[in-house]
């Protein structure tokens, strides 16, 4: 049978791509962000950048244009390429890497996280995997018309949605990667204190997380918490949008994180809510309304429902 990795190897294109002998010059000129012919430039010298792996002078570059009203689909996918690339997602080798890894239990997927994705204070691995997080959402097809709980930022350039089904699956590709390493990144910074070695601990929990209720999520200024239970459901939901595509190196260790997590989250999300106080209903809205990183800001019950996540996070994360 003919392999086929669709969308989720055409994701991977914006960061492999060999322009390299079309794209060289002697030095880039003046961009003018108004004339056409200049943003198209532009777009290939990211492409170049991220050939190169140059991933500061492609920050550079693409930021003007994704906060400008000239921003597109294509200039959203290279802005989180970009990120991906600070962060260190290389599309095939991070393949192998997961391959590689355990992911058949609770603990090994959360050491596996950690062990993938390093990150300390002194790097912006993980505010790169917020930004691409939210570059990612804002990849909408033309078809949805969006509810207005599921809107993301409404009134900026890059409006997203918290549901999968509204977005490209092409960014439903890279957000399932881009959300494995924000996770990996949050662990590592949050779940060791400053004298522990994640390495030196075999990736080991070395210190609960903090963020085990509702009002330890709500002052939490950092949003760190929130955007790590955020980082879990837009996780499961990658995997869920990308089940049929799904390279064959990895997609037993991605459905064994749905199948090991999804409903366990969920379950504990809603649980935690209600617990709080809250119907039902609203437990289940402010789930859905967590896959955006800022909804514990928003509402109460998101950050009950964050906080959930959170508590299995520390049990299950030996």
């Amino acid at each position: 049978m003919k392999k086929r990795f669709g969308p989720l190897a055409s994701a991977s294109l914006i960061i492999v791509a060999s322009f390299s002998l079309l794209l060289v010059s002697c030095g880039k000129p003046p961009y003018d962000i108004n004339d056409p012919s200049s943003r198209a430039a532009t777009l290939l010298d990211v492409q170049h950048a991220l050939t190169v792996s140059d991933c500061a002078d492609a920050l550079s570059l693409i930021t003007p244009l994704y906060n400008s009203i000239y921003s597109t689909n294509q200039v959203r996918m290279y802005y989180a390429s970009a990120h991906g690339c600070n962060i260190g997602i290389s599309f095939y080798y991070l393949l192998t890497q997961i391959a590689a890894s355990d992911f058949s239990s609770i603990d090994g997927i959360f050491k596996s996280l950690v062990q993938l994705f390093p990150s300390t204070s002194l790097d912006t691995h993980l505010q790169s995997a917020w930004l691409a997080t939210d570059a990612l959402q804002s990849c909408l097809d033309l078809g949805p018309i969006m509810t207005a709980p599921d809107v993301i930022n409404p009134l900026g350039f890059n409006p997203g949605s918290v549901r999968y089904t509204d977005r490209s699956a092409d960014s439903n590709s890279y957000l399932m990667l881009i959300s494995m390493a924000q996770i990996g990144n949050t662990l590592n910074r949050y779940g060791y204190t400053a004298l522990q070695s994640p390495s030196g601990m075999g990736y080991a929990q070395g210190t609960l997380l903090p963020w085990v209720t509702k009002n330890l999520m709500k002052a939490d200024n950092t949003g760190a918490g929130c955007a790590l239970a955020s980082g879990m459901l837009n996780l499961f939901d990658g995997i869920t949008a990308n089940s049929s595509i799904l390279p064959s190196s990895i997609s037993g260790a991605m459905t064994s994180v749905n199948t090991l997590l999804g409903i366990l989250f969920t379950t504990a999300a809603s649980a935690q809510c209600m617990a709080d106080g809250f119907l039902s209903f609203q437990c289940d809205a402010a789930i859905e309304r967590l896959r955006y990183r800022g909804a514990c800001a928003e509402q109460d019950a998101a950050a009950s429902a964050a906080a959930g996540i959170i508590n299995v996070i520390n049990a299950g994360w030996l």
